[in-house]
């Protein structure tokens, strides 16, 4: 996780403009073009990392009532991964939702198997596998 922190701290300056968006936080906002960016290291959790891009893009849609394109950029290639906001991304995203929702009755968090992707994963600590 250090590693992939230090590369994306260094593979570009935070982009101020995201600051004070009430619990958005992307990683970089073409605001003239609307398009949201979410950098990540390898690529890897594509789906996560995709459905991360899309919700920021979302609800920078619902606020501004103009369609946003979302973008997931790939430190480790430097490549770009256009995030469609399509039926199905959309379905999915509502979908994550209600299951949020149902997570946050539960008295406490459900148990959970540590796999390999726990090593490079920003929200480990939340897990108590550290």
């Amino acid at each position: 996780m250090e590693t992939g922190a230090a590369r994306h701290r260094s593979s570009y300056a935070r982009d101020h403009s995201v600051e004070g968006l009430i619990g958005l936080s992307p990683d970089r906002i073409d605001w003239s073009r609307r398009i949201v960016y979410e950098n990540k290291g390898t690529g890897g959790a594509v789906e996560a990392s995709d459905n991360q891009t899309a919700f920021y893009a979302l609800m920078l849609s619902i606020a501004t009532g103009e369609v946003w394109r979302a973008v997931t950029y790939i430190l480790s290639t430097r490549q770009r991964r256009e995030v469609p906001l399509d039926a199905n991304r959309l379905q999915s995203l509502w979908r994550a939702s209600e299951r949020l929702e149902e997570l946050a009755l539960l008295e406490s968090p459900p148990l959970a198997n540590r796999i390999p992707l726990c090593k490079t994963c920003s929200l480990a600590g939340f897990c108590g596998f550290e």
